[in-house]
């Protein structure tokens, strides 16, 4: 260690002390000029001083000669690394990592090495991870609540339709725009599992109101979804509406509101317009096969 900190002292430099200027500070550092070091023969004649006293030269105990070699060796869980930085354009960058892994698989690599892939792309599918554990969270706390309200299991199950119809909205405008699907995309997508399932809840919950009033099955269905046409393009257009000036960049900021605004804007525009005509069919489909299910059962005791 005692050669190689003075060898480095000697070539690199070490800092001496400092130069405050004007509230600046400039580091002043110390090391042999240019053309003490040049040659191999200057180095071997350098001096280093023992710390029990007295002076060797460099070359008394190491011997110098050209060689390749890492210009640092760097080292992680105790196991030398070498690390290859690369940017990236035109292309996404998942789609550059698959097409990085795809190469790596056809590589044959010596005993004991192996191949990594990191930074972004690392932090990238880690927090893509982390972020479907939070939407199926979210999903379960959803359909806890509206089963907790509506006292089912099956009409919170239809009404979590709404959030694959929001899905399709979130592909649309992604692929309408030319953007891809990125962490900020997958947070408005989360966004979406709490807001999605709005419309769903009116038209439901207003159409068992009907039934309970002694309409039939269709009737209901029919009437409910009339009703609750204008209450729900009223709360999703203002939704819609109120995203647009953050999905278009307006503002200081913008390019990290616009993916979560953009995803929010195409999925609530597309699961309001199919909301309107899906959920009630899929209700009664369902609630016909219960009511069938049912007069099967009293007929045949």
């Amino acid at each position: 260690a005692l050669v190689i900190n003075t060898m480095r002292s000697y070539i690199y430099g070490v800092t001496a002390t400092r130069f405050r200027e004007s509230g600046e500070e400039y580091d002043i550092v110390v090391r042999l000029r240019e053309e003490d070091r040049k040659n191999i023969e200057d180095l071997s004649s350098l001096p280093i001083s023992l710390p029990a006293g007295g002076i060797i030269h460099f070359g008394d105990v190491c011997s110098v000669h050209p060689a390749l070699g890492p210009v640092r060796i760097e080292r992680k869980m105790q196991e030398r690394m070498v690390s290859v930085e690369a940017d990236y354009e035109g292309k996404d960058l998942n789609k550059v990592t698959n097409d990085i892994e795809n190469k790596i698989k056809n590589l044959t690599l010596p005993e004991n090495f192996f191949i990594k892939i990191g930074g972004e792309a690392k932090e990238m599918r880690e927090s893509f991870m982390l972020l479907g554990y939070a939407l199926i969270g979210a999903l379960f706390l959803v359909y806890a609540v509206m089963a907790a309200t509506f006292e089912s299991l099956l009409d919170p199950f239809v009404i979590m339709f709404t959030f694959p119809l929001a899905i399709i909205g979130v592909v649309w405008i992604l692929f309408f725009t030319g953007n891809t699907f990125n962490a900020l995309s997958f947070v408005g997508l989360i966004m979406l599992a709490g807001i999605a399932v709005n419309n769903g809840i009116v038209m439901v919950d207003f159409i068992k109101r009907l039934r309970e009033k002694g309409l039939a099955l269709r009737d209901a269905v029919i009437q409910g979804a009339a009703i609750r046409l204008r209450p729900i393009l009223m709360t999703s257009l203002t939704t819609i509406f109120g995203l647009l000036p953050m999905a278009m960049g307006m503002g200081e900021g913008a390019e990290i509101r616009i993916p979560i605004a953009q995803s929010v804007l195409g999925g609530m525009t597309v699961t309001t317009f199919l909301t309107l005509f899906f959920i009630p069919t899929l209700y009664t489909v369902i609630e016909e096969r219960l009511l069938k299910r049912k007069q099967r059962k009293t007929n045949n005791p």
